[in-house]
């Protein structure tokens, strides 16, 4: 059906706005043009009145156009000029028309949109004629007319026939498609009504014309109606080689190289595991394409030809050969023809005293051997020794021994070599152990022989371990700084504490009080020197860091503090603590049968304690050292100090315990003097959380033990 619009307006003469003039306008789309992309368009205008009429030479113009969305202007179509117009009862002039047609070409993608316009244009003044005006037709969609169809996208494969669908606008519309591949030019063609376009790829010949996996290219889409050209459109196709059309092919042969294993087993293509070197010749081919790389077990041929994999470990390889597309080759798995298993030549001796002091050695010995053929070859094992004394340049002569043979493996025992090796001496033994291929030797040391106790008049060794006399090292520990005074500042020790898995530190503070303290690895550490003394008005805490390096003992930079921590005020930097004596230990602790300074027991009261005088078995200028165990009482544990009686002065015993949400803190001060431990003053307080606190001089600390250690 047609395509039309119309439209009509009132102008008016100005001696009457009751009875106007009608101003029409109208189009029609006669016809299409497919091949020309155009619609044909008829147009017409008219002017005219029922009750009004005018009768005036050129009274005005009456113009006809055509405006659309392709030119997107008012294009001039046709006009007249009207000198008379209208009907009334004693006029009857009529209506005036105009027509006209235009051939209006659409948009390239055939769609077009217009509308007609009539413009009425007043050339006189006469009061009779109507006032100037115009009308047009809405804007109205034309017939779409098919234009070329859209070129899709596509992948074709090589090797192959590939099937293009496409989608025409019309179906009187043939179609021919084409790309290029370098020089060469491919073409598939749709007739009118087909929507397949074809294009037959099953020519290996097209491989040589790139070397990629794939190529893109411009494929164009002409589309025509008969033989008249509707227009083109273009699209990227991938030109896809098939991977497993394509892929290269690969043969290998191999040789043995190593002239040692081809004379074992006389022929090159017996491959002995771990000796062998096993040399591939390999031969790659392309499918239109280059060989870019050949991998052996995933290591590359540098020449894509040959590659020898020296002491080869396994019965077979795989060979990959992949061409400039990319493309791998199948997997070549090479097994040889006879591969030889063969087992590693291994030697594990063990030569050992049978006592640490007579002269004999045994040896054990186990290993692993290939105990079989290699084809033209038995494999064959065999075992010597030589020896020396440790430092001697020279091994004697080599001593031959005859293993016991188990499958793939062998072993060797003797309780004794035959030979007297000098316990007092050291010596190096070295085994020699040879197959048919392979040969190596294991050295071995014997020590001297130690005896598991023997002493002199310094030392006492038990397992190697010397156990020092008091001169030098008291219970195992060697002095390392005395000082019957006391120093509070740095001093230095006659060995590094390096060299000691403990140091016990002997002090004293101003008031000649003595305690002592225990470190573990001490090189490198701080330690705290402490004391706590009570009076009638203070609780006085004294602290002291001293850092551990090497040869040293120093003061840190936390120095001495003194405070009373009853007044919660005074504090003084003063450095009251004193170092009498270091001692150092190697944490060797010698057997209770070996033990050559075990403690005396000089007091024992382990049921109630005692308050004191105690009286002790012997004289405390005795010993070196006086060991206290002490408490408050059962309910507060045990606890203890270790005293140096080389500044027999006054001993320090305190204990701080919490009970009921008190702390409870007891110092005392003892006097010891010949076989007599006696108090000599002390105090106890009873400090609550809030720090308020009483003071107490009743004694309250209980000697239950007294040892000494000379």
């Amino acid at each position: 059906m047609a395509i039309s619009a119309s439209k009509s307006t009132t102008t008016y003469a100005p001696n009457s706005s009751s009875y106007g003039y009608t101003l029409s306008v109208s189009f029609t789309e006669t016809s299409t043009s497919t091949a020309n992309n155009t619609s044909t368009i008829s147009i017409s205008a008219s002017l005219g009145a029922s009750k009004a009429a005018f009768s005036v030479s050129n009274a005005g113009t009456l113009k006809i156009y055509w405006h659309d969305n392709n030119t997107n202007s008012d294009t001039y179509i046709n006009e007249i000029i009207i000198s008379q117009c209208g009907n009334t009862s004693s006029s009857s002039y009529g209506t005036k028309s105009v027509s006209g047609s235009k051939v209006a070409t659409h948009r390239a993608d055939g769609t077009l949109s217009g509308y007609a316009k009539a413009v009425w244009t007043k050339d006189k003044s006469n009061s009779y004629v109507p006032s100037s005006t115009s009308v047009s037709t809405a804007n109205t969609t034309l017939t779409t007319i098919p234009r070329a169809t859209t070129c899709p996208s596509a992948t074709l494969y090589v090797g192959q026939s590939n099937s293009i669908t496409i989608s025409p606008a019309s179906t009187s519309f043939n179609h021919t498609a084409t790309f290029k591949i370098g020089s060469r030019t491919f073409t598939a063609n749709a007739a009118a009504g087909s929507k397949t376009l074809t294009f037959n790829l099953n020519d290996n010949t097209i491989y040589s014309l790139f070397s990629t996996a794939y190529v893109n290219v411009t494929a164009t889409l002409v589309t025509k109606n008969g033989n008249t050209n509707i227009g083109s459109k273009t699209a990227t196709w991938k030109i896809q080689c098939v991977e497993s059309r394509c892929r290269p092919s690969v043969t290998a042969t191999y040789a043995d190289s190593n002239p040692t294993t081809v004379a074992l087993t006389g022929d090159d293509q017996t491959i002995v595991k771990g000796f062998s070197n096993a040399a591939f010749t390999i031969s790659a081919t392309s499918n239109y394409s280059t060989i870019s790389k050949v991998t052996v077990d995933g290591a590359n041929v540098s020449d894509k030809v040959n590659y020898t994999v020296n002491g080869i470990n396994k019965n077979s390889v795989a060979i990959i050969a992949t061409d400039a597309r990319g493309f791998p080759s199948t997997t070549l798995t090479k097994t040889f023809t006879t591969f030889i298993d063969y087992v590693p030549l291994t030697c594990s001796p063990t030569f050992e005293r049978n006592t640490p002091t007579d002269g004999k050695v045994k040896l054990s010995m186990t290993g692993k051997y290939f105990n079989d053929s290699f084809g033209d070859t038995n494999n064959s094992l065999t075992i010597t020794y030589q020896y020396k004394e440790s430092g001697a340049s020279d091994y004697g002569t080599a001593i031959s021994l005859t293993p016991t043979l188990s499958g793939n493996t062998y072993s060797y025992e003797s309780a004794d070599l035959g030979v007297n090796f000098d316990y007092t001496k050291s010596y190096d033994f070295k085994v020699n152990v040879s197959d048919a291929i392979n040969s190596f030797s294991v050295v071995k040391t014997v020590s001297k022989g130690e005896p598991m106790f023997w002493c002199n008049d310094e030392k006492i060794v038990f397992n190697s371990e010397p156990y020092y006399k008091q001169n030098s090292l008291v219970s195992g520990g060697v002095v390392l700084y005395e000082n019957a005074s006391g120093s509070n500042g740095n001093i230095t020790l006659s060995d590094s504490a390096a060299n000691y898995q403990y140091l016990e530190i002997f002090y004293r503070n101003n008031n000649n009080f003595h305690k002592s303290v225990k470190i573990y690895e001490p090189n490198g550490k701080t330690v705290s020197l402490d004391f706590d003394v009570g009076s009638a008005s203070a609780v006085w805490v004294q602290t002291g860091c001293r850092a551990i390096n090497g040869n040293s003992i120093t003061i840190t930079a936390n120095r001495g503090q003194q405070i009373n921590i009853r007044a919660n005020t005074t504090q003084s930097a003063d450095e009251t603590c004193y170092i009498t004596r270091v001692v150092g230990y190697n944490g060797t602790v010698i057997p209770s049968e070996f033990e050559i300074n075990e403690p005396t027991l000089l007091f024992d009261d382990t049921n109630i304690g005692s308050l004191g005088p105690i009286t002790l078995n012997d004289s405390a200028s005795n010993y070196r050292y006086l060991e206290i165990l002490y408490s408050w009482g059962d309910a507060f544990g045990m606890s203890s100090m270790k005293y140096d009686m080389a500044s027999p002065n006054k001993i320090n015993l305190d204990q701080i315990v919490y009970n009921n949400s008190r702390v409870y803190w007891a110092s005392n001060r003892w006097a010891v003097s010949g076989t007599t431990l006696s108090y000599s003053e002390g105090e106890f307080w009873s400090i609550g959380t809030s720090g308020s606190g009483s003071r107490s001089t009743t004694q309250v600390i209980r000697v239950y033990k007294v040892l000494g250690y000379k």
